[in-house]
């Protein structure tokens, strides 16, 4: 799209059809203002080989989960514990449920972690 064909009407329908294989597709307005619409094949997810011990992976993970993931820590007190509190740390990263390939590279990447699909459109998170 840098020669501008993005400006032509075969450029703009090349965009919806990109859109139409993205999340939940297009909008009733966009169906039927571009009837024609034609969604593009999405490649198959592969399983990603990571290392935990490579700089650039680990680079990667990190950059990764600062856009699509959490970490936090919760102190709760506890009558159970010597010191009168537990901590937990939780450690989130969500994607959708066609993400699953990605989800189970970063559990091995960790070497721990769980993989649940929750919520609306039963996206994947895992813990």
């Amino acid at each position: 799209m840098c020669n501008g064909e993005h400006l032509t009407k075969s450029g703009v329908q090349d965009i919806v059809n990109i859109r139409a294989s993205l999340n939940l597709g297009l909008s009733d307005t966009l169906k039927s203002s571009f009837p024609n619409t034609v969604a593009v094949a999405r490649p198959n997810p592969v399983l990603l080989s990571l290392n935990s011990s490579s700089h650039t992976d680990c680079e990667w993970v990190a950059g990764f989960t600062s856009g699509e993931g959490s970490f936090k820590v919760k102190v709760k007190e506890s009558i159970r514990s010597k010191v009168g509190f537990q901590t937990f740390m939780d450690f989130r990263i969500t994607q959708h449920s066609r993400d699953d390939k990605l989800m189970e590279s970063l559990i091995n990447f960790f070497g721990c972690g769980q993989y649940k699909l929750r919520g609306k459109g039963n996206l994947p998170g895992g813990d």
